[in-house]
């Protein structure tokens, strides 16, 4: 109850704080929710619909680049950024029908509207994926409330939070992370868990493909078990031990797969054709561009980009949430999730080794080898050469459940001091901005 109290109150003060349209992509977003939850099929690169660009005209662009005032209807696509292209919709849809059906319904509430309501629903991503890494971490061996102040502080960060109470697929992220882990680390044998994992690589594809990341730490995760769970699992022959991975990863392909066959029947245009791709096309493809990406995703709620891969940003942050106390907070949570993840394999003794040691060293080789994998990825397909941070947060629950598998008990009361903070700081800037204060 705590996990989803602070998920809602987090998600809330954020998202009546901060009314204008993110400048990176979520135009595109709200136009693919507002058409799915219309019972549409957006195109990819068709142009975005008139309800969207008057959400953007209306709630005003959070960027430099000049649109349209409120009213000025009909709008024209071209006159907003990125030429008002719907280029979201190489994106799988099972998070726009998600939140697009839900959205127009409440929506027709007094005082509703869509935007709003898409946004609200990001409490719901972000619960339900704390929920399920307290469920894992407790089943690894962790305390309950040490951990639920670790979850609480990773909440709070300035990057997790954006990206759950805006309009992204991103948001599914932690969800996905978190239920792969979970399934796997619950897994009795059986039709029914075998369905279940499954269907959650299959959850994860149809939310975005790069939560693929978090399907392969819970895949690798799931080969540990014989000596994390050494009483139980040891007893099983090899092909049993790789079940679990085996079928998450099957979902996972599976889905991505015919994913990819849709979109290549239904797009109107090859995104490598696409000016927004040509943009970040490097003029070499060299190995040296790729082994610059190493770093990218080694520290995922980093604020800056890395200065020799100038196209591998991070996390947008609006300014209005970009004070001391909620910077603090981010880099105090950000400097434990690394501690303990890297810290797992590296500084702790043999004897001392647990499932912290198998969950943290996979999810630091994730870290270390997904920015050049994707990287190398995304510029056979689009041409385009660009790793974002938020693309790999599908690997921060496991980062979260490391940490809070080997919290010391002296430490549990600073982590709840650090979140009860990072909490308090976005309501309170919430609060001003409401007043005018800010």
């Amino acid at each position: 109850m705590v996990l989803l109290v602070s998920a809602v109150v987090l998600v809330g003060a954020h998202t009546a704080a901060y009314r204008r349209i993110g400048p990176l992509d979520e135009l595109q977003h709200i136009d693919y929710v507002d058409k799915v939850g219309h019972l549409g099929f957006p195109r990819f690169a068709e142009p975005v619909g008139q309800r969207a660009l008057a959400a953007t005209a209306c709630r005003h662009l959070d960027a430099v680049f000049r649109i349209p005032h409120c009213g000025q209807t009909p709008y024209q696509p071209a006159d907003f950024q990125e030429g008002g292209q719907s280029y979201e919709a190489l994106q799988p849809p099972l998070y726009y029908a998600a939140v697009g059906v839900p959205s127009r319904i409440l929506a027709s509430l007094p005082g509703g509207n869509e935007v709003g309501v898409a946004r609200l629903l990001g409490a719901l991503w972000l619960g339900g994926a704390l929920c399920l890494m307290l469920a894992v971490a407790t089943r690894l061996g962790a305390s309950t409330w040490p951990t639920v102040a670790v979850l609480v502080a990773l909440a709070s960060t300035e990057q997790v939070l954006y990206l759950h109470s805006t309009v992204n697929n991103d948001a599914t992220a932690l969800f996905t992370g978190a239920l792969c882990l979970w399934v796997v680390v619950h897994d009795r044998g059986g039709w029914r868990w075998s369905s279940l994992l499954v269907l959650a690589g299959v959850v994860a594809a149809a939310t975005k493909v790069t939560n693929g990341f978090g399907v392969g730490v819970a895949c690798v995760f799931a080969l540990c078990l014989p000596w994390v769970f050494a009483g139980v699992h040891s007893r099983f022959s090899w092909p049993q031990r790789m079940r679990p991975a085996a079928l998450l990863a099957g979902g996972y392909l599976l889905t991505t797969v015919l994913w990819q066959a849709v979109f290549v029947l239904t797009r109107l245009q090859d995104p490598s054709n696409m000016a927004l791709f040509q943009r970040y096309r490097p003029a070499h493809l060299t190995v040296q561009s790729v082994l610059s990406q190493l770093p990218v995703y080694a520290d995922p709620l980093r604020t800056i980009g890395p200065p020799h891969a100038p196209l591998s940003g991070p996390v947008y942050v609006p300014t209005l949430f970009q004070g001391p106390l909620p910077s603090t907070v981010t880099l105090l949570v950000s400097l434990l999730l690394l501690a303990a993840t890297f810290g797992s394999w590296t500084l702790l003794s043999p004897d001392r080794r647990s499932a912290a040691t198998a969950l943290g060293a996979t999810a630091s080789g994730f870290l270390l080898l997904g920015a050049p994998v994707q990287y190398f990825t995304v510029y056979f397909v689009t041409s385009a050469a660009e790793t974002q941070s938020r693309y790999v947060y599908s690997v921060l629950p496991a980062m979260a459940i490391t940490a809070a598998l080997l919290l010391r008990p002296s430490a549990r009361w600073l982590i709840a001091g650090l979140a009860a903070i990072g909490v308090l700081s976005i309501v309170t800037v919430s609060a001003w901005s409401q007043l005018g204060l800010t």
